[in-house]
């Protein structure tokens, strides 16, 4: 993926796989703050575009989006 650190990388795999698999229609991702949720939530918004998908991503700000 961008730059993701590999923990980072295999929860958005994971959320994106199960999106995709139709297990969940939507997904949480909760952690502590600073670990890179907003990268996250980016990493399975590329996967789902990449499967041809829409998606849709609700930011807090415009500099986040």
């Amino acid at each position: 993926m961008f730059d993701l650190k590999k923990f980072q990388e295999i929860t958005a795999l994971k959320a994106a796989g199960a999106l995709n698999e139709g297990k969940c229609p939507r997904f949480l991702v909760a952690d502590e703050v600073g670990l890179g949720k907003t990268r996250v939530a980016k990493g399975v918004i590329r996967e789902i575009l990449k499967r041809g998908e829409r998606a849709l991503y609700i930011c807090p700000s415009l500099a986040l989006a």
